[in-house]
C-alpha cells in the first residue's frame, strides 16, 4: 500500500493534474489512516489547479475531506461547500461537508445538508450508501431511530447483491443502533453470513474489523475466532503496512469486539483502553473509528467501571458539545457515581 502511494506521488510530481492518480492516492491514504498525507499530497498539487481546469471541484472535495480529517473544520467546510456548489453531483464533496457537521455535532444542519431523495441519487455508484450512512448518524444523534432504520433498510441495504454485500457501512450503523438500545432484529444475519466467506482475505484492516464485528454481533463466535486466528497467521507471514497494522492494532481491536459481544465487558475494556487513541492504522475516518470509542464507553458502563466511563464521556461531551445522547449517558454515569449536582448540570444538555 505504501509503495503504491509513493508511486502515485511520483506520478503527481510530474503530472500534478493527473486526477486518477490523485484519487487513487487519496483513497489508499484514507485506508491507511494517514490524515497528514491526505492533506499534504492534495495541497501539493493544488497550485496547479484552478476553477478553469476540468475536474477542479473533485480536487476541492478531496482537499475538503483531508482538511476535515486533520481537524481544520472551518477551511474544510469552505472548500467542501465550494466544491458542491461547483458540482452539485459530487458525492465526495457533499460527504466531506457532512463529515464536518458530524465532527462538530451539528446534527440538524447535517440532516438538512443531506436532504436528498433516493430518486435524486438513483444513478449514483455504491458510495451513495456511505452518504446515507452519514444521514443515519444524524438521525441517531437526534434520537430519530426509526428514520435511521428506514435508511438502513431502504438505502444502505439496497446496494447489496449476490456479488457484493456492504458490510462496513451496515455493520457500523447496526452496532450504533444497538448501543442506543434499538432492537435491530435479524439484520445481522446477511452481514454475518457474508463475512464468514471473507475471513481469509486480509485486503484492508478496516474491512476485516467490520467482518469481525458482524460475526461477533451475530454471535458466530467460533467463526470470529477463526477470523482472528487467520489474522494472526497473516500478521506473522505478511509484509508491509497491512500486516503490521493487523498485528499492532487490528487483532487487539477484534479481540475486544469479540469479548464485548460475548458479555466479557471487563476484558473488552482492558483491550480497548490502551489502543483507543491509536486506531488510525486500521484506516477509515475519524467518524467511522468513533464506533470503537462508543463500544469502549458501553463496555465501561456495563462492567461497572464508572470512573473510566466518566473519563471517556467527559472527553466526549467536550468534543461533541451538542450530542444529546452523550450528555444523557454522562448524566447517568455521574448520577451512579453519586455526583448529583454535576449529573443535574449534564442532564440539562441532554434534552431529556
Amino acid at each position: 500500500m505504501l509503495n503504491a502511494c509513493l508511486a502515485w506521488e511520483q506520478i503527481l510530481e510530474r503530472y500534478p493534474r493527473d486526477l486518477m492518480a490523485l484519487k487513487l492516492h487519496h483513497t489508499m491514504a484514507f485506508y491507511t489512516g494517514r490524515s497528514n498525507v491526505l492533506r499534504s499530497v492534495v495541497s501539493g498539487v493544488l497550485g496547479e489547479w484552478d476553477e478553469g481546469t476540468p475536474g477542479y471541484s473533485n480536487v476541492q472535495g478531496m482537499y475538503a475531506y483531508a482538511l476535515e480529517e486533520c481537524g481544520d473544520y472551518e477551511q474544510a467546510e469552505r472548500w467542501g461547500r465550494e466544491a458542491a456548489e461547483r458540482n452539485p453531483e459530487d458525492l465526495w464533496a457533499i460527504h466531506s461537508v457532512a463529515h464536518v457537521m458530524e465532527m462538530q455535532g451539528r446534527t440538524q444542519e447535517g440532516t438538512k445538508w443531506l436532504d436528498f431523495s433516493p430518486e435524486q441519487w438513483a444513478s449514483k455508484n455504491m458510495f451513495k450508501a456511505h452518504v446515507w450512512w452519514h444521514a443515519a448518524l444524524f438521525n441517531i444523534a437526534e434520537r430519530d431511530y426509526q428514520s435511521a432504520i428506514q435508511l438502513f433498510d431502504n438505502e444502505l441495504s439496497s446496494i447489496n447483491s449476490d456479488k457484493y454485500i456492504d458490510v462496513s457501512n451496515q455493520a457500523a450503523l447496526l452496532k450504533r443502533l444497538e448501543i442506543a438500545g434499538v432492537d435491530v432484529g435479524d439484520r445481522w444475519d446477511l452481514l454475518a453470513e457474508h463475512s464468514a466467506t471473507r475471513i481469509n482475505d486480509h485486503i484492508l484492516p478496516f474491512r476485516d474489523a467490520h467482518f469481525c464485528l458482524a460475526l461477533a454481533a451475530k454471535g458466530n463466535f467460533d467463526v470470529a475466532r477463526e477470523h482472528i486466528n487467520s489474522m494472526t497467521v497473516f500478521a506473522r507471514s505478511g509484509e508491509g503496512w497491512t500486516a503490521e497494522a493487523t498485528k499492532t492494532t487490528l487483532i487487539p481491536l477484534c479481540e475486544a469486539m469479540l469479548a464485548y459481544e460475548a458479555g466479557e465487558y471487563v476484558k473488552a475494556c482492558d483491550l480497548l483502553w490502551p489502543i483507543r487513541n491509536e486506531l488510525a492504522p486500521i484506516g477509515g475516518s475519524l467518524a467511522q473509528r468513533d464506533l470503537f470509542t462508543q463500544i469502549l464507553i458501553d463496555a465501561a458502563v456495563k462492567s461497572g467501571r464508572l470512573a473510566t466511563a466518566r473519563n471517556l464521556l467527559s472527553e466526549r461531551v467536550a468534543r461533541f458539545p451538542t450530542s444529546k445522547p452523550s450528555w444523557s449517558q454522562y448524566a447517568r454515569v455521574l448520577s451512579d457515581l453519586g455526583e448529583t449536582q454535576r449529573a443535574e448540570r449534564a442532564a440539562t444538555h441532554s434534552g431529556a
